[in-house]
């Protein structure tokens, strides 16, 4: 079943809260971190922790599925498009040999 306009927004707001967390540095509860699988890893290394439960949920568990998605898979994830640009353009990247995860000095999590 298709969620409503209201779950949409509360998922979203959540997904806000526990960037905010993760930004001040507080892993939020029932966060699974590096331990989380690949995907939630990549996510971290990324900035884009907030999505992690988001994509797992929806089945994404590895980088080769997520290099697959395409721009209505991110805009069903809830992802913003600046974050989608930022994600699709790492996914791509992480497929280049020697690929190293970005640094995250001073990033805020934005795209």
């Amino acid at each position: 079943a298709a969620d409503s306009d209201a779950q949409k927004e509360l998922r979203a707001r959540v997904a806000e809260l526990e960037a905010q967390l993760v930004q001040l540095g507080v892993r939020p509860r029932g966060s699974e971190g590096a331990s989380g699988g690949p995907v939630t890893s990549f996510l971290e290394e990324s900035g884009l922790m907030q999505y992690a439960k988001h994509l797992q949920m929806a089945g994404y568990h590895d980088l080769e599925t997520m290099c697959c998605m395409e721009d209505h898979h991110f805009k069903e994830l809830g992802l913003l498009p600046g974050h989608a640009l930022k994600l699709r353009r790492l996914l791509l990247a992480s497929r280049e040999p020697g690929w190293q995860p970005p640094a995250l000095h001073g990033s805020n999590g934005t795209a």
